[in-house]
């Protein structure tokens, strides 16, 4: 978790892809009453909610998982997976914010995240510290992409003006043409 990619890299990458999208607008999308729902849907498709672990909803189920010891022998452990639930958007899972605390393992689905612990007696503490460490990771996260809709928002500001520059050229030389252009 928290691995895939900077804050800094993935906000780069969203307000390109953006500028990218709206660049390739169709020129009746540069129409007033066209413009506003195109904006509005890029910055809605862009907006990262920030996950909200549901910790008192979390679940747990017990597994036996292979390991090679020093010996280079295979032994058998018990493992705990604790499921927990949250609310938010699972591609920040993938972010690394620019302050982390390093060592938050386990697999992230749409809806839930699933940490995998020793079946011992530090089962709970373990859990509690790597949840601490998740969600400090989030917060970071959080205020590190604090900066996109306003980022996504020039870009976009940006990329409309210069295609509508471009369609207002288009139109003056098709106004000057002996014949009409459609």
């Amino acid at each position: 978790m928290f691995d895939k990619q900077s804050a800094h890299n993935y906000i780069e990458m969203v307000v390109k892809l953006c500028f990218d999208a709206a660049t390739k607008w169709d020129d009746s999308s540069f129409e007033d009453e066209n413009l506003a729902g195109h904006r509005e849907r890029l910055m809605k498709d862009t907006e990262v909610k920030i996950p909200v672990l549901s910790f008192d909803k979390r679940e747990g189920k017990r597994r036996k998982e292979s390991v090679e010891g020093r010996d280079r022998r295979m032994y058998d452990r018990n493992v705990i997976d604790v499921f927990i639930p949250f609310v938010g958007d699972s591609v920040a899972f993938d972010v690394s914010p620019s302050t982390k605390t390093l060592g938050a393992r386990g697999s992230v689905s749409s809806d839930h995240i699933v940490l995998s612990f020793d079946d011992d007696d530090r089962l709970e503490q373990n859990l509690d510290g790597m949840v601490k460490m998740i969600e400090g990771n989030l917060q970071h996260l959080g205020r590190d992409l604090s900066s996109l809709p306003a980022q996504v928002s020039s870009a976009v500001d940006t990329a409309v003006r210069e295609r509508k520059a471009q369609i207002d050229r288009k139109r003056e030389l098709d106004a000057k043409r002996s014949f009409p252009i459609r």
